[in-house]
């Protein structure tokens, strides 16, 4: 999800600046690197024009991805699997849109807003009709006013209709009902909040649920932890205590494979991690793919959903987008990156 910025003036600069940014941040000497294990084999998906923020991503059920471009306002179908001519323009909305995810089939969510402006953050429907040519219907689902920098977004309920998205500025967690147009506010921490007074850096940022554990997972950027949150199997509300698991890893938006593995993206830190539980809560931190693997800003990841994208262990590999302008693809794993 989005790393940067909380006031409209400065975000079109932090565009062209994240990466420069990175060395001025107050959490970077916090961050470890963990062992490195690089991914091998990759070659050229898409790319946009420099100076693009290509910002989150949805995996659908073909194998094609949504991609999210905040710098434009755009939304876009990439079929990954050929050379030229894989992008389609589907929609361009009236604010920049960020976390995106799938709620039924073909029907997916986004955040949309100007970051630090009260008043401009929304959720929006985008369905997507198959043909030869994608296109997609999309429709403004509810307001949030009170926002000032929605992030990321995630399903609490399918049944219910039910999504959880985050504010990195205000550091709470807002419960929205697509049905009923309803929105409350979840959860809030100190805990998802800021630290610093940096401006380019969030506090809560990207959020899962995950389906082994039934916990929320959560990154602060700007704190550079990992938390999670247990959630009451029967009213979908938040229940004990917020908990630390992982310190010192500046991680934006993340997925979890079947074994429990964190995949996480630093952006400032360009890098993919992968973080495997061993035990007693401990976690192997590898690095997978780094700035001299060409990656650069990286920035959320999902995961690919066609037999192909399956290991031979049955976990799911992972579809990881990194904002810039580039992508690269390793195995079934996605990169787009500056």
């Amino acid at each position: 999800m989005l790393s940067y910025g909380i006031t409209l003036s400065n975000l079109e600069n932090s565009l062209h600046s994240i990466t420069d940014a990175a060395h001025l941040l107050s959490t970077s000497s916090e961050h470890k690197h963990g062992i490195l294990h690089r991914l091998p084999g990759m070659s050229l998906i898409t790319e946009w024009p420099q100076g693009s923020f290509v910002e989150n991503l949805a995996a659908k059920h073909d194998g094609h991805l949504l991609v999210t471009v905040h710098s434009t306002n755009e939304i876009y179908e990439v079929n990954p699997t050929v050379s030229k001519s894989n992008r389609t323009l589907l929609t361009t909305l009236p604010v920049g849109p960020t976390g995106i995810t799938e709620l039924d089939f073909n029907h997916f969510y986004v955040n949309a807003g100007s970051v630090g402006q009260h008043g401009t953050w929304s959720i929006y429907s985008v369905t997507i009709h198959q043909a030869t040519i994608p296109t997609a219907s999309v429709q403004k689902i509810v307001d949030i006013d009170s926002a000032l920098f929605l992030n990321g977004l995630c399903v609490l309920s399918y049944e219910h209709g039910t999504l959880l998205s985050v504010d990195s500025t205000l550091g709470q967690i807002f419960k929205i009902n697509v049905h009923t147009k309803q929105v409350e506010l979840w959860y809030e921490s100190d805990l998802l909040k800021k630290s610093s007074h940096d401006i380019h850096m969030p506090g809560i940022n990207g959020i899962r649920r995950c389906s082994v554990d039934d916990y929320l997972y959560l990154t602060n950027t700007d704190r550079a932890i990992i938390l999670r949150l247990a959630i009451d199997p029967f009213d979908y509300r938040p229940k004990g205590q917020l908990q630390i698991i992982l310190r010192n890893i500046v991680c934006d938006d993340f997925t979890i494979d079947r074994m429990g593995t964190i995949y996480a993206t630093t952006h400032v830190h360009n890098s993919l991690m992968r973080l495997t539980p061993v035990k007693d809560g401990e976690y192997l931190k590898e690095e997978i793919a780094t700035l001299a693997d060409g990656v650069a800003g990286a920035t959320s990841c999902i995961f690919g959903r066609t037999y192909q994208d399956r290991t031979r262990y049955g976990s799911i590999i992972n579809v990881i987008k990194i904002g810039g302008d580039r992508s690269i693809k390793i195995d079934h794993i996605i990169f787009i990156y500056n």
